[in-house]
């Protein structure tokens, strides 16, 4: 009787701390810490950096491609 008690104890105890681990409380997440928005604003500036030389040298391809374009128009006329 002793071992019934002692299992549906436990057993209740595990599946409570199951439901309030798995719980959906978001107000936690919410807030952000120091380290967290100083990574933020790391990686966007980080991605700024990458992006910025992609993003002049599709513009310098798509400036090449319309001079072509037009050269092409006016020896074909």
């Amino acid at each position: 009787m002793r071992k019934i008690v002692l299992y549906v104890i436990t057993a209740l105890l595990l599946t409570s701390v199951l439901f309030t681990g798995c719980s959906n409380d978001k107000s936690s997440d919410s807030e952000k810490g120091a380290v967290k928005t100083f990574t933020d604003e790391v990686a966007k500036e980080a991605v700024g950096r990458i992006k910025a030389p992609i993003e002049k040298a599709q513009a310098v391809k798509d400036k090449q491609e319309g001079d072509f374009s037009s050269m092409e128009k006016s020896l074909k006329e």
